[in-house]
């Protein structure tokens, strides 16, 4: 019995590493005899059934688990487009602005300060920067940005009805010697400057100071002209028609 149930032992042990097949029956049956094949063979076939069940069980699994994916997919695609649906029915309950819309506001926003931030001391419209300071050439870009020039004084009366306006200590006018030293022109203009309006001292070109602006005296308490280096920050005043 002992040598019986051994050889079945290296009977199955031998017939797992075979092809599931008809040949596989007779080899069996050659191998171990017509007794251990009686014995044997049913539980093989067993064995077969229960690999097919399984087989089959796995493969449904599989199946159903692809199905589940494609309807969570499809639920998935429903969920977004209902959400998608709802942005823009509040959008529309809102009127929210497109980006079109936006980049017009923002182009019509950056063209306002031309109109509205000049404003008009005598005959001519200045825009005064009492907070931002910049160098002279910055100064002089910033203008141009308002399709203006930094301010070109022609005359006492003009600098008399601007510097009632002021209340920050130094302004950059367009006043520059950097060319020829002690050659003061006009920016705006490339001719000499038409009025200087020097404070004590100056202009005294220490360390090299070619750029000029309107600074207030402290022995005069009025606002009169210096050179100063044209790389310091000031505030600064535009001008334009």
């Amino acid at each position: 019995m002992k040598n019986n149930l051994f050889s079945i032992l290296i009977t199955l042990l031998a017939v797992q590493k075979c092809n599931a097949n008809c040949e596989e029956s007779r080899e069996l049956e050659s191998a171990c005899g017509k007794y251990c094949f009686k014995v044997v063979k049913p539980f093989l076939d067993y064995m077969k059934i229960l690999q097919s069940r399984a087989d089959e069980i796995e493969d449904k699994r599989q199946s159903n688990t692809l199905e589940n994916l494609t309807d969570s997919i499809d639920e998935l695609r429903k969920t977004v487009n209902e959400e998608f649906k709802s942005i823009n029915r509040e959008m529309s309950s809102r009127h929210v602005e497109t980006i079109p819309e936006k980049l017009l506001l923002l182009e019509q926003k950056s063209q306002a300060p031309t109109e509205q931030l000049f404003q008009k001391i005598g005959a001519k419209y200045y825009y005064i920067e009492n907070s931002k300071t910049l160098n002279w050439f910055a100064a002089w870009h910033e203008c141009l940005k308002m399709d203006a020039h930094l301010v070109s004084l022609q005359s006492e009366a003009e600098r008399n009805a601007l510097i009632s306006k002021l209340t920050e200590s130094t302004y950059w006018i367009d006043v520059n010697d950097i060319e020829t030293e002690g050659e003061y022109i006009s920016l705006k203009t490339g001719e000499q400057a038409p009025f200087l309006k020097w404070d004590s001292g100056e202009p005294n070109n220490m360390q090299d100071e070619d750029c000029v602006l309107l600074i207030h005296s402290q022995a005069s308490s009025y606002y009169l002209m210096n050179d100063g280096h044209c790389v310091s920050k000031c505030n600064f005043i535009c001008e334009r028609k």
